[in-house]
């Protein structure tokens, strides 16, 4: 039988292939190939540029979420006061170096209030802080870090008791046109102060995701990061406290709360209540009076609306004071760090 290329209908080639059940000539067989080759190629140019094109458009969208929405608060804030803030201490300010700027420890005062109300996210001061940090340039406030007791100690920071160890980082923030590495040496400054000074060794920080906060000055001080279950998770609003505005279940054990209960109820504070650090002492406070004050404040929450609060990030530094002391603090470490977290979309 004559085999005949099913293509072309030849019957005169070197060599045969079959497809089918065809005889197919060599020459419309390499066409063939070549075709399909030439178009497989143009399928997978076609693929390569979507998918750079898919990336291109991806990386744009990323940085435009880390300039705009995934900014944090503070940032946010800065940026647009800028201009504001250096028509009052001119634009030479931006060429001073960080050894220009002047940091201490100092007493806190309305000033500082004011300063935090602007350039913090949460707009208050909270408790009043025990230990002010202050950096100025040109005799102009540049930052302020406020340092206080906690409102509620850690339990697993080392292997003992460390209520006397333990602060908290309260408030902080930074002017406008302020160096961009002056937040991190003011904390390191505070916390060294501190540790030298008095009896902290345990310095706590949060960062609150609501501000887009992931704590990234924590991270350039090298702070060690606990995890993001940490804080309240319930806020409350009632119009007999607070003037209506949001607290937690913890400000109504707070002493500037019983004092104020106290006064109203009619009943003088006396300093033997409290401890030496100025803090309530619930051992030496009568039963009647504590009784009557535990009984207003449950029903303060009953009569509250609660509110759902996102959980906070929670950092730790543990610092001695000298080399010998941090060689041993390092050794009772109870908790085991975390990777730090990043900004992602």
């Amino acid at each position: 039988m004559e085999k005949i290329c099913s293509i072309c209908g030849t019957s005169s080639t070197r060599k045969w292939y079959i497809d089918n059940d065809k005889y197919i000539c060599q020459k419309d067989y390499r066409k063939a190939r070549y075709l399909l080759k030439q178009q497989e190629s143009i399928e997978y140019q076609r693929n390569y540029y979507k998918e750079k094109k898919e990336e291109i458009l991806y990386k744009a969208k990323q940085k435009y979420l880390k300039t705009t929405k995934l900014q944090c608060h503070q940032k946010i804030i800065r940026d647009k006061r800028l201009k504001q803030d250096l028509l009052v201490v001119g634009s030479e300010i931006l060429k001073q170096p960080l050894d220009s700027y002047i940091i201490k420890m100092v007493p806190f005062k309305p000033k500082h209030r004011e300063f935090i109300k602007i350039y913090e996210w949460l707009g208050s001061v909270g408790n009043s802080p025990k230990w002010t940090c202050e950096a100025t340039c040109n005799d102009h406030i540049a930052g302020v870090v406020l340092f206080n007791e906690p409102s509620r100690y850690s339990t697993k920071i080392l292997k003992r008791d460390t209520k006397q160890m333990e602060c908290l980082i309260q408030r902080g923030a930074c002017v406008s046109w302020a160096h961009p590495h002056l937040a991190s040496k003011m904390i390191m400054f505070a916390c060294r102060w501190l540790s030298k000074n008095t009896t902290k060794r345990i310095f706590v920080a949060y960062s609150d995701p609501a501000a887009n906060e992931i704590g990234t000055i924590y991270q350039a001080c090298n702070f060690d990061y606990l995890g993001d279950s940490y804080g309240a998770k319930f806020k409350y609003e009632n119009p007999k406290f607070k003037k209506g505005r949001p607290f937690s279940a913890q400000s109504l054990r707070r002493t500037s709360t019983l004092k104020k209960f106290l006064k109203e109820q009619g009943i003088q504070w006396d300093k033997e209540w409290q401890k030496q650090n100025g803090f309530k002492d619930l051992s030496k406070l009568p039963t009647e009076y504590k009784t009557k004050w535990y009984e207003w404040g449950k029903r303060i929450l009953a009569e509250s609306k609660k509110i759902p609060t996102a959980s906070k990030r929670k950092y730790v530094l543990v610092l001695g004071k000298d080399r010998r002391e941090q060689k041993k603090l390092n050794k009772e470490k109870a908790y085991e760090k975390k990777y730090y977290p990043k900004r992602t979309i």
